[in-house]
């Protein structure tokens, strides 16, 4: 669905044609983006993240009444994005999010939240 939203009505076979170029072009085999995993030194998974073509949302912050600063981080590398963004003046929520009793932010969720920004 990132490549394109009609994908999503696409047949079995389509996305198997899909995946086969991906991996003829050296792209690897094609992947859900928001269910990625890393590898550690032995090739096995480490640990689940979640992400969007490589990148997780790190923190949100407030830099002023109308404005917020997000910063993405590359999965695989320390490199960053930070992007300054409109922000309502309404409360405002700091991210990461605190762990309640309430409220467990999972990896799923970190993963559709940074594909909403």
């Amino acid at each position: 669905m990132v490549l394109h939203p009609e994908l999503l009505h696409a047949p079995f076979r389509a996305w198997a044609l899909l995946s086969e170029r991906f991996e003829e072009s050296g792209l690897g085999p094609l992947t859900a983006p928001l269910a990625t995993e890393d590898m550690d030194e032995a090739g096995t998974a480490a640990e689940d993240t979640a992400g969007l073509l490589g990148y997780t949302v790190r923190s949100i912050s407030r830099t002023g009444k109308h404005t917020a600063r997000v910063v993405f981080a590359d999965l695989g590398v320390a490199d960053e994005v930070t992007l300054d963004v409109p922000a309502g003046d309404g409360p405002f929520w700091q991210f990461p999010l605190e762990e309640t009793p309430d409220f467990v932010p999972s990896a799923q969720f970190v993963g559709l939240l940074t594909s909403c920004l």
